[in-house]
């Protein structure tokens, strides 16, 4: 059975810079300054390609939902009537949109030309996630079992409820497929449904959060739909090897519990005829032997997926009994990374709040002060400070500088720490007043492991049972 793989990348506005957008034109949307689609580009060349190498046949496709033009580059706008809540006609105005799914690449597997054609998707401008039409569009197109790989970071936006439309497709239609969802940042709503569908067709789900990409971690992070991918291309491949040795008749037999009927004695033929039939088996045994030969490749595949999760497993554990912030460069920039982002992920929740002067101190560049935000209501002003990680650990360090200023301020400040690591469900925990929260054991004023640390830090232990959450 042929391994075939159909890769779908959301080319929506917010995949690039929302050109088109007032609020996010031209504004980067990861905190490295880049794209999504920039992020994409990577998980597919550095991360997703390598595993692909035992598919038989592989298409590459983007799809987006974008507004109909005029000649004049106008959008069109169409009226159609519609019932307000008071039951009266009253006339809509909308744009035209229309579907577009374009192909980049469509072929064997061929990891150069993959990367090259991959490399040439550019940002897209302001445009729609019509998720529901691009599966149904490549489901429809599926003749034998195949694999969807989704890479998206929104809803549909042609179908509320795209991922039943979607299950009731194949259930209809008899679909063997399995489709593999990694989510760009996605909001609960969109990952819900993005996960029911993946799960529906035994697939898998991953939703990657707006941080600087990290190969090892995101080596990590698809480990499940690595293996998951794997180990199918290990059954179907194996399958093809299986000899069918029974006719029906013998099935049959076997099945009545009778005997199996003997086979009648081979007659003998002329020299001419046991050449063919030696050039018929010679062709059997040399196919046999790609296809077991292509078996051996995808259990060492397997093996060294394995392997890498191991050793991956073996340096987080071997990391968590030092120091996470240890003084080289690299962990002064993998430090100032996780800040900004869990920063952002608190920025992103504070919108719904209803203060005024909301202002993130460090959204464009660092502003080294004892506090990350600040909040007025009226006279008065909350100063918030942001601790985070993108690892198990649940303990965090202030400065000398952070520690008096909360002693100076003690009633209007506040501590959020915030917990995200790849694949899990997002932990927030605030604390009110850090004394009070080591009175009450929520906090502990010391670490738990071993640290080489810098001077003038106080480490906390975060002991608390409930979250905190938005």
């Amino acid at each position: 059975m042929a391994t075939q793989f159909q890769i779908l990348i959301d080319a929506s506005g917010s995949m690039g810079y929302m050109k088109g957008s007032k609020e996010y034109e031209n504004k980067y949307l990861l905190p490295d300054k880049s794209t999504r689609t920039s992020l994409v580009k990577k998980i597919i060349n550095e991360s997703l390609l390598d595993k692909l190498s035992i598919s038989d046949s592989i298409q590459i496709s983007t799809f987006r939902e974008t507004a109909k033009t005029d000649t004049k580059g106008e959008k069109i706008i169409k009226s159609r009537n519609v019932l307000d809540k008071n039951g009266k006609k009253t006339q809509q105005r909308y744009y035209d949109y229309f579907f577009d799914l374009k192909p980049i690449f469509k072929a064997k597997y061929n990891k150069n030309l993959i990367i090259k054609n991959v490399n040439k998707i550019v940002d897209p401008d302001i445009g729609g996630t019509p998720l529901c039409g691009a599966i149904t569009v490549t489901l429809e197109k599926v003749e034998n079992k195949t694999n969807i790989i989704i890479l998206s970071d929104g809803d549909a936006n042609d179908n509320i409820n795209f991922d039943q439309v979607i299950i009731n497709y194949i259930r209809e239609k008899n679909i063997d497929c399995k489709i593999y969802f990694i989510g760009i940042d996605q909001d609960d709503i969109a990952q819900k449904k993005s996960k029911n569908l993946a799960e529906f067709t035994k697939g898998s789900y991953v939703n990657i959060k707006a941080i600087n990409y990290d190969k090892a971690l995101f080596d990590n992070f698809l480990f499940e739909v690595k293996t998951s991918i794997t180990q199918d291309a290990i059954s179907a491949s194996i399958a093809q090897n299986s000899p069918v040795s029974m006719t029906q008749e013998q099935v049959k037999s076997f099945e009545s519990n009778k005997e199996v009927p003997k086979e009648k004695p081979k007659e003998k033929v002329d020299e001419r005829k046991a050449e063919d039939n030696s050039n018929i088996d010679g062709s059997k045994l040399e196919k046999e032997v790609a296809n077991n030969s292509k078996s051996l490749k995808l259990i060492s595949d397997q093996l060294q997926t394995i392997s890498s999760q191991v050793s991956y497993l073996s340096k987080a554990i071997n990391a968590s009994e030092e120091d996470e912030f240890l003084n080289s460069d690299d962990n002064e920039v993998l430090n100032k990374q996780t800040g900004y982002h869990c920063e952002k992920i608190l920025f992103d929740r504070f919108k719904s709040i209803n203060w005024s002067n909301f202002n993130w101190l460090n959204q464009n560049q660092e502003q080294f002060k004892p506090y990350d935000f600040t909040m007025s209501n009226g006279n008065e002003t909350i100063y918030v400070e942001c601790k985070g990680t993108r690892s198990e650990s649940i303990e965090f360090a202030l400065t000398k500088t952070e520690w008096i200023f909360y002693l100076n301020n003690k009633p209007n400040y506040r501590l959020y720490f915030v917990k995200d690591i790849i694949g899990q469900q997002l932990e927030i925990y605030k604390f009110d007043d850090l004394l009070r929260s080591i009175e009450n054991q929520e906090l502990l004023p010391f670490s738990s492991i071993n640290r080489k640390v810098k001077a003038d830090r106080i480490w906390f232990k975060v002991n608390k049972k409930d979250l905190w959450r938005y």
